[in-house]
């Protein structure tokens, strides 16, 4: 699904191919150039999530494999321009999320095969590792997780439970999202004052919810989305503003008061 990231909307298209393309669009709509990722030796590349920085620079995480089947965890750093990239193999940790901070480091989530010779993650169920990365790619530390933390599957958030995650390595747990039997949460935003929201589908009649916590001491405030929206999408925040996406091809910008 899109994010907004950076003052951008962020997709990818040709995805699991040997030359997936990052697709960027601005604030108005202008479509950005389109950066195309290729890694040597690589005959297919899965792109799993993508960010943008403040300065303009593209950063995409996921895992790319060779002829064989062989695969490596990997992050491709865009310049701010687009002209290079530098990709930086990661095995055997393997990023499925990625954010870039306000200092323009980076931060990743993902999973790590601690025995080289086992063909599946062994780290414990319910776990996984986050890492933080300069930008040339070289680690700045490291930790484990426990718990089910609020991912990106294919298309939903399926586990109800947020965490954040604090630059010094301490997590902070919320309130578990209380969901309906057939509700999954499709959104998820941070604004610059520290709220968090996600947005919820039912999947057994398409309504929407808009839920709100300001701190983990705190309880989830249900919203409504901007009636103006109809059915919408949370794709992020700028700001203090939620980005939504409003029918086929349109993202609105609104601020939302609490």
């Amino acid at each position: 699904m899109p994010v907004w990231s950076g003052g951008a909307l962020l997709t990818f298209a040709s995805n699991q191919t040997p030359a997936p393309v990052i697709l960027s669009f601005d604030e108005q709509g202008q479509r950005l150039p389109p950066l195309i990722l290729t890694i040597p030796e690589s005959e297919t590349i899965d792109l799993h999530d993508v960010a943008r920085g403040s300065d303009g620079a593209v950063v995409a995480c996921g895992s790319a494999y060779d002829h064989s089947g062989r695969g490596s965890g990997f992050l491709a750093v865009f310049s701010p321009t687009g002209d290079n990239v530098n990709v930086i193999r990661l095995y055997p940790y393997s990023p499925s999320r990625v954010a870039v901070a306000s200092d323009g480091t980076l931060w990743t989530a993902g999973l790590e095969v601690t025995d080289a010779t086992s063909i599946v993650d062994s780290t414990p169920p319910s776990s996984g590792v986050i890492r933080h990365f300069d930008r040339a790619g070289r680690s700045m530390g490291s930790f484990k997780y426990t718990g089910h933390v609020l991912g990106l599957a294919p298309q939903y958030y399926e586990i109800p439970q947020y965490f954040e995650t604090l630059s010094d390595g301490m997590i902070r747990k919320y309130p578990a999202v209380s969901l309906g039997r057939s509700e999954v949460v499709v959104g998820l935003a941070l604004t610059d004052e520290g709220r968090t929201y996600v947005s919820t589908n039912d999947k057994s009649n398409h309504a929407r919810r808009l839920l709100s916590i300001a701190a983990p001491d705190q309880s989830w405030v249900q919203g409504s989305p901007p009636s103006q929206l109809g059915r919408t999408w949370l794709y992020g925040a700028d700001g203090d503003r939620l980005v939504f996406f409003h029918h086929r091809d349109t993202v609105m910008f609104v601020k939302v008061s609490n």
